[in-house]
């Protein structure tokens, strides 16, 4: 069959493919090279493959040595968090540094047929994983076909990146080095959901996870399971190589998983230590453009932080090298920082947030009290709470003034925005939302002015928020007095995002608190549009429902109709009709107003220490993307000093 979209060997937006490695004089790290003049490492070009990926440092070729330091605030940066972003973004295809264009990674090239139903990926010859194995196509189908489709691993299913039109993809290994991945209709948006920060690289180290599966070492797993302290295999297998409840883990658990990655964790994130320390990957398939493979830093180190105030010493003290959080740095701590900077020797790095609203709250439509559920359900009780919000005080007192009313809804600068969207109900109206809510039937009141359900009890709504997310507790304590102004008692439960994530995952939250994602990048992140996913967090089991999990609700016929018309529109191979149905998507997100916002996020930023090399002064911020793993870490490097 003849394929299109060819994606050849050519320079492509700062990363090139070179000819063979054999014809170059690569250089390596001095400990490195020390390695193999003592006859325990191969030589670099050896470790290198045929076709090494070749990436243009942003500023200046940079220096071997020294380490980054980041951090890790206690217990909430699990999974596609901070170590994913900073140490785990190797996918078969990435963005680019600048965003939206998908380019090579582990795939060299790829192929797609007129109809983008086939996706044909050819990796590089002679690539390796960390322990010098070989990287082949054996690897993508042993994700694939001993993981992704194992129901005791995976009892979702393979993901949604790899499920078109209800069906997951047919993988085909055409010969050691090429993969062809077959859908049963045209899947527009593949090559993006394999280069989302939110989707898992569909690739493991067979050679080494084929162990842990009875299908290859029945005889052996009683001995591993003794070993390891687990009782099945499947637990066994999320900690050593990951699986759909612990994939994200494995590789910050288990210093013996292979990856490839620029820097290994040698000091695991287990719980018991300090700080979580990645070293080197003496067998990293990336160069620069003067012939020195990468990575440039020694080893990045995380130093774990329980306290955000702690952690904002930190950085004012230059001890931080790498900071970027927006849910605990916020527009009030700026002020603060930006009058330490010399004292700190560092500097800001203003970010291009695809958050729509800095804060957004959703109550749970499939919540498991039956008279708040009938509540929630009911649109006008959702436009009441939101014109009960005083969102220019809010925005004057947490975000200093800086930003604008704002509901979940695309950005200002997104081709959906939707001004009617974001501008819905965002009236601070205490007497339309009293009205409302008096009309829904809600007019007896207890002792303390509190509006009693039709089962007689007070309303209170329990609403979850992380305790990472400092701005959001703020805004919380203000909420609550808007509420009761209007009758409805607020309380807010700060918890763990351990916690928070449990509690959301099994429906067992009332309302929950969070920021409004999807204002840039909305077809591949629409989940507070339409439930596709268990972050949908209007509705956690539509989205089980959606994804034929055991665990779904079947949502009300609207609902149904719109993840149909999502479908079609990620079946969509043309791009202008893709964006006219996901326009219908949005207009029922719309109309449904399912969550809503305070204000426009606004004025988030990172630091950096001023001896870090090759960082950018601007930054995409999103989770997508993922900020800032698309930006070549392994050129960032540590400045003569």
């Amino acid at each position: 069959m003849k394929l299109t979209k060819r994606v050849g060997r050519a320079a492509l937006l700062g990363i090139m493919l070179m000819h063979s490695a054999s014809a170059w004089a690569f250089n390596q790290a001095p400990d490195l090279q020390a390695m193999v003049d003592a006859g325990s490492l191969p030589p670099v070009a050896e470790r290198l493959p045929a076709e090494p990926l070749v990436l243009t440092p942003l500023k200046e070729v940079g220096s071997y040595g020294g380490e980054m330091r980041t951090d890790l605030l206690g217990g909430t940066d699990r999974g596609y968090g901070w170590l994913n972003r900073i140490l785990g973004y190797e996918p078969l295809v990435r963005f680019a540094p600048e965003g939206g264009t998908v380019i090579p990674n582990i795939a060299a090239s790829w192929d797609v047929n007129p109809e983008s139903t086939e996706f044909t990926f050819h990796l590089r010859e002679g690539m390796k994983w960390s322990d010098g194995a070989p990287v082949t196509a054996d690897d993508i189908v042993f994700w694939y076909e001993d993981m992704a489709l194992n129901t005791e691993l995976y009892p979702g299913g393979p993901g949604g990146h790899m499920m078109n039109a209800g069906t997951p993809a047919t993988l085909t290994k055409v010969d050691d080095l090429t993969v062809k991945f077959t859908f049963a209709a045209p899947y527009g948006l593949f090559l993006q959901q394999l280069a989302s920060g939110n989707n898992q690289p569909p690739i493991a180290p067979r050679h080494y996870g084929e162990q842990f599966l009875p299908k290859y070492n029945e005889a052996g797993l009683p001995d591993l399971l003794k070993a390891a302290g687990t009782a099945t295999w499947v637990e066994l297998f999320n900690q050593k190589v990951g699986g759909a409840t612990g994939s994200d883990f494995a590789k910050w658990l288990n210093p013996e998983l292979p990856t490839v990655n620029a820097w290994t964790v040698t000091s695991p994130y287990d719980g018991a230590s300090t700080q979580v320390v990645a070293k080197r990957n003496p067998f990293y398939w990336k160069v620069d453009t003067a012939e020195n493979q990468l990575p440039y830093l020694d080893q990045v180190v995380f130093p774990i932080v329980g306290d955000p105030e702690v952690l904002k010493l930190m950085v004012m003290n230059g001890q931080v090298d790498f900071v970027y959080r927006p849910q605990n740095f916020t527009i009030t701590d700026k002020p603060t920082f930006f009058d330490n900077q010399e004292a700190g020797q560092y500097h800001f790095i203003d970010l291009s947030a695809d958050v729509s609203a800095a804060h957004a709250l959703h109550l749970n439509l499939t919540v498991l009290d039956e008279t708040k559920r009938a509540l929630f359900t009911n649109k006008d009780f959702r436009i009441a709470l939101s014109h009960a919000l005083n969102r220019p005080e809010l925005i004057d007192i947490i975000y200093v003034g800086q930003g604008e009313a704002y509901q979940v809804a695309p950005r200002p600068e997104s081709a959906f925005y939707d001004q009617a969207f974001a501008r819905q109900y965002t009236e601070y109206d205490p007497d339309k939302a009293n009205q409302m809510l008096d009309a829904l039937g809600l007019t007896e009141r207890d002792g303390n002015g509190i509006r009693l359900m039709s089962n007689g009890q007070p309303l209170s709504i329990r609403m979850d928020v992380r305790t990472d997310t400092t701005q959001q507790i703020d805004s919380l304590e203000l909420i609550q007095g808007y509420w009761k102004d209007v009758g409805i008692d607020l309380q807010v439960n700060v918890i763990d995002s351990a916690l928070y994530r449990e509690r959301q995952v099994a429906n067992l939250y009332e309302a929950i608190s969070n920021v409004g994602a999807g204002g840039l990048n909305e077809l591949l992140n629409p989940r507070l549009y339409v439930p596709i996913n268990d972050n949908a967090l209007y509705a956690v089991p539509w989205s089980y429902w959606y994804n034929k999990d055991d665990r779904g609700i079947e949502p009300d016929a609207v609902t149904v109709e719109q993840l149909r018309i999502y479908d079609e529109a990620l079946a969509t191979a043309d791009a202008d009709k893709q964006a006219e149905l996901f326009r219908e998507v949005l207009a029922i997100a719309r109309d449904e107003f399912r969550s809503f916002g305070i204000s426009l996020l606004t004025g988030t930023y990172a630091i950096a220490t001023n001896r870090l090399g090759n960082v950018p002064d601007t930054m995409i911020d999103s989770a997508i993307y993922p900020t800032p793993a698309p930006l070549n870490l392994s050129t960032w490097y540590i400045k003569a000093q």
